[in-house]
């Protein structure tokens, strides 16, 4: 269509350029095509803006070849979609065979035709559409050897301005610094999604980010498709919250070992099956929850996470755990669910702070370790296994609330299991068996 400009200034650049767009229709409320044409036409060097919409008469081939012959420049928007239109195709190639000046713009640089990767282009940026749009306004003057103030084309002096990564730029809403919009724009590339600014972010966060002091704190990547993560990642010094859940993350993102502030990594239902010694470097970590994965061993350097408080693993092969792992005297939560444990590890007693465990859907057979240091703990969780019996030192357990020892095929109601049983009820404790 043609952008009418009856309500625009006057126009007092004699040349008076036109334009053609080529884009994949998909793509029309992505690339923001409509207000893109709209914003360029209000330049005095610009006369017109032409790109089809569906819901115009002539087809696109016949509007193709009313007015791709009479512009001055092509502006292609390369996507996915570009790439596999035909229309697009026809018309670039019939772009370049007239000799028509080209400018790709552009998410992804793969996106652009191989015969166009040589040309100057725009990369896309739909948080700031404003400095996209006079990026591509620059390119168009110094494409058509349009000289400004000086003799100085607009798109020089743009370019001459060197971004600066310390510099608090608008991102999504946000006022964050560049260097830190270069790694969410990374991150936007991988996933092919866009973020958006929210006040708190939790594990169902998709594409969430979080903003204090114009720093990014917080990371919302739920079922985002990645594989891996962007080493620029550890570049994010104040990121203290990044959940990662639902990916398919097959070794764990060693960028990640830099975030010496991170306290909530959510890293479950992905495709680990080991854990880097490395670990240790998060030593703000509270929470970190990792179920659902093929862990089927712990790295010793585990233990010198003192200040986790929340541990999940369930859904795992572990048969273990280091010993290290006792020295977590600030954890309180310990979920061990559907595992391969036979027996309850000896290193659990010393874990003074721990109020809730979790160890249901294993292979326990027995339970004899003395609990009695575990004077914090609330509840306890040992259905389905193989237990026989239940250890007495339970009953010394001041704070214990609920113990479930449901679906033990195996447990032996003698007359002193039913005595420590009935203790514990006594108590106020409930046991669910």
């Amino acid at each position: 269509m043609f952008i009418n400009r009856t309500n625009h200034k006057k126009r007092d650049y004699a040349m008076g350029i036109l334009i053609f767009v080529s884009y994949a229709t998909k793509d029309a409320e992505w690339f923001k095509i409509k207000e893109i044409a709209e914003k360029l036409v209000e330049k005095n060097e610009i006369e017109n803006v032409l790109y089809w919409q569906e819901d115009m008469k002539d087809d696109i081939y016949k509007y193709m070849n009313d007015y791709l012959g009479k512009c001055d420049l092509v502006l292609l928007f390369c996507s996915i979609n570009a790439l596999d239109s035909k229309a697009v195709e026809m018309e670039w190639q019939s772009a370049l065979k007239i000799e028509k000046k080209i400018i790709p713009i552009f998410n992804e640089e793969k996106d652009i035709p191989p015969l166009l990767t040589t040309k100057l282009g725009v990369m896309f940026k739909p948080w700031d559409l404003d400095v996209t749009i006079e990026e591509i306004y620059a390119l168009i003057l110094k494409k058509l050897d349009i000289k400004g103030i000086g003799g100085i084309t607009a798109y020089e002096d743009i370019r001459a301005k060197k971004k600066d990564p310390n510099e608090i730029v608008p991102f999504w809403g946000a006022e964050i610094f560049q260097f830190e919009v270069d790694v969410l724009q990374e991150l936007e590339r991988m996933t092919g999604m866009q973020f958006s600014p929210v006040d708190k972010i939790t594990w169902e966060t998709e594409m969430g980010f979080s903003v204090e002091n114009n720093r990014v704190t917080k990371l919302g990547l739920r079922e985002a498709g990645l594989t891996v993560l962007p080493d620029s990642i550890g570049t994010l010094a104040a990121l203290k919250e990044i959940y990662l859940h639902f990916n398919r993350i097959t070794e764990f993102p060693e960028p990640l070992i830099k975030l010496e502030k991170l306290e909530i990594l959510y890293m479950g239902d992905n495709k680990m099956n080991t854990l880097p010694e490395s670990i240790k470097n998060l030593k703000s970590l509270v929470n970190f929850d990792l179920h659902d994965n093929f862990l089927s061993t712990l790295p010793n350097s585990i233990g010198e996470l003192t200040n986790l408080k929340f541990l999940n693993f369930r859904d795992n092969d572990l048969e273990t755990l280091p010993q290290t792992i006792g020295k977590l005297r600030n954890l309180e939560v310990l979920i061990l669910k559907n595992n391969h444990f036979k027996e309850v590890p000896d290193q659990l007693t010393s874990l003074e702070s721990l109020k809730i465990l979790i160890f249901s859907n294993n292979l326990l057979e027995t339970f004899q370790v003395d609990v009695q240091k575990l004077n914090n703990l609330e509840v306890l969780d040992f259905q389905q296994n193989n237990l026989k019996n239940i250890p007495e030192s339970l009953i010394s357990l001041e704070s214990l609330k609920t113990i479930n020892i449901n679906m033990n095929t195996s447990l032996n109601f003698s007359k002193s299991m039913q005595k420590i049983i009935k203790k514990l009820m006594k108590k106020g404790v409930i046991v669910n068996d």
